[in-house]
């Protein structure tokens, strides 16, 4: 058997690094789940978020609305819809860092797509090809007489309604043009954008009709939400609970070596410390491993950005449970641990 192995087993500290690396899966699995939900309720809504809000303009035949003009604390997204069916086309206008579709090719809108002239269009991978039109090696969206250069197509890896839905550049249409819909869909978390029904765009109040749409998205028709909350506080549950017990069966195991110690002289605080020690390089290292292995395999699967950034975010949370976990295992024994020597006149 290789030394550094028996050094493990006769450490006893095997246990742990099982027991660790059995966690972390569970962890880095759940994490992963968590973000590829997230996503689904996003595009099972057409990237419409939960806190959606719809209205219409009061004055359809007013003046032009400049959108780049409406200002935020934080990023948004504005959805104009212009056509729903079989196939969906909604004009898109953002500030920030908002949510951006899995992108199969090219690329999705930027900030800058919407302070020029031109017109552009991120179409689903599914979407119906036969009208497009080529001109000079570039691909062609044409809606109400305009054609919309596509720049990009967009798609999961499963069927979404993404798949067969169309947007364009919001600047490419003004808000007293004559369109099939004057629906409008602000993703925002910024409560204060509408306000007694008026949007304030530069230093003019809009007044907006506020629509009540219901709530359509994946997780709350299918009732998963309430399901991952449960799923975390089992993982939480067990993690703290298996860690607790495996501790106090490792530190049980040190007794004897604390004592033969501390009949060669080292007080018994000394090689407790270094168990404290070596039990959180153990947890940290087990679950930087298994972390780093998980996102290399979602990395290199073509999940979108916001999936892996997701993704990234609820390991930072699984790293302050394994970290809480060790904290609450240790405190526990160690004070065990403590009393034990105490009444065997060790430690006083």
């Amino acid at each position: 058997m290789n030394p550094i192995m028996k050094k493990i087993q006769r450490s006893e500290a095997l246990w742990i690094i099982v027991l660790y690396i059995l966690l972390s899966i569970i962890i880095v699995t759940v994490s992963y789940y968590n973000a590829k939900q997230s996503e689904l309720n996003v595009l099972s809504k057409g990237l419409y978020n939960q806190n959606s809000l719809a209205f219409m303009l009061d004055n359809v035949n007013m003046k032009g609305v400049d959108w780049t003009k409406l200002r935020s604390s934080k990023p948004f997204t504005l959805f104009k819809e212009l056509e729903t069916g079989q196939f969906h086309v909604r004009a898109v206008y953002f500030s920030g860092e908002t949510y951006t579709p899995p992108i199969v090719s090219g690329r999705y809108f930027q900030e800058h797509d919407f302070v020029n002239d031109h017109r552009y269009a991120v179409v689903g991978k599914e979407m119906d090809r036969s009208k497009w039109i080529s001109q000079n090696g570039k691909l062609y969206f044409p809606y109400q007489g305009k054609n919309f250069e596509i720049i990009g197509t967009m798609g999961a890896s499963y069927p979404s309604l993404i798949d067969t839905t169309v947007l364009l550049n919001l600047n490419a249409f003004d808000s007293s043009e004559a369109l099939p819909s004057n629906i409008y869909v602000l993703n925002t978390q910024d409560s204060s954008m509408i306000k007694n029904n008026s949007l304030l765009v530069e230093n003019t109040k809009i007044h907006v009709q506020m629509l009540d749409r219901g709530d359509s998205g994946a997780q709350k028709y299918l009732g998963t939400d309430i399901y991952r909350k449960i799923m975390m506080y089992t993982v939480i549950g067990l993690l703290i609970s298996s860690s607790i017990l495996f501790t106090i069966r490792w530190m049980n195991k040190k007794k004897q070596e604390i004592r033969l110690l501390w009949i060669g002289g080292i007080k018994p605080h000394i090689p407790l410390r270094k168990y404290t020690f070596q039990y959180y390089v153990i947890t940290f290292l087990c679950y930087l491993f298994v972390c780093a292995v998980g996102f290399l395999i979602i990395l290199y699967s073509n999940h979108s950005t916001e999936t892996i950034k997701l993704f990234l975010s609820y390991l930072s949370v699984g790293y302050g449970l394994v970290l809480l976990s060790s904290y609450c295992s240790l405190l526990i024994t160690v004070k065990n641990t403590n009393r034990a020597l105490v009444r065997e006149g060790i430690k006083r």
